[in-house]
């Protein structure tokens, strides 16, 4: 670890701010062996904020900077962590619902599963969730890091990205996709055909089930099942 800033000549008076118990304690939790590198890179994102530059210092006889952000590292050291705002909680995940969502037909009784498109990963739905806020005009120090939309994410939601083993039934998943977007009338009429469909599904199912359940018991019962396109 290294030495602290000179006490004399430190604008920011870190020695006052945070003491070296303090500096070794963080030193030591961030080195600690129960730490694994996902851990210690959402420490790091978590301890470091960007601004943009208020203001430049002309120096002669060096080149101009072209950053236009700077960094800012804070440490809670005293208290306890300030909280994702409710809003932003809230804002990441209506952000997450809103992406269409595949469920397995087949297996729906013992799955409660949903699997989001292909084309999707974690970090291309963050990237959207991030240009949306920017496009809000809010900071892009507010923004929520990638760690914390990946935490609610894992967390909140049983949504996967790899498609289901079994066949997914296309009537299924264009009925879901048609709730989230029609209002209050057409919903209630949209989730009844949805429910009968579901029911039909469910006979069919149990006549399948008792089906293969006798054919080993009865002798000469064979059992041929067709699944249709």
């Amino acid at each position: 670890m290294r030495e602290t800033c000179d006490k004399e000549k430190c604008k920011l008076k870190c020695t006052e701010l945070i003491t070296g118990d303090e500096r070794f304690n963080i030193h030591k939790s961030y080195w600690n062996s129960d730490f694994n590198t996902d851990q210690k890179r959402q420490f790091i994102a978590a301890s470091v904020e960007e601004f943009p530059i208020k203001r430049r210092r002309e120096r002669t006889g060096t080149r101009a900077d072209k950053r236009h952000t700077t960094l800012h590292y804070p440490f809670i050291v005293r208290g306890t962590k300030q909280r994702l705002s409710d809003e932003m909680r809230i804002a990441i995940r209506n952000h997450i619902q809103r992406f269409p969502c595949l469920e397995s037909h087949y297996s729906r009784n013992r799955s409660k599963e949903k699997y989001l498109g292909g084309e999707l990963n974690i970090s291309r739905m963050y990237s959207l969730f991030k240009g949306e806020c920017l496009q809000k005009h809010i900071r892009e120090a507010e923004i929520p890091k990638q760690w914390v939309y990946t935490d609610i994410f894992n967390t909140e939601f049983n949504l996967f990205f790899k498609a289901p083993v079994t066949d997914t039934c296309d009537l299924c998943d264009e009925f879901i996709i048609k709730l989230k977007e029609v209002n209050l009338q057409e919903r209630t009429n949209l989730q009844q055909q949805y429910d009968e469909h579901l029911s039909e599904a469910q006979k069919i199912y149990n006549l399948k089930k008792q089906d293969k359940n006798n054919s080993p018991e009865k002798s000469g019962f064979k059992v041929l099942m067709i699944i249709g396109e």
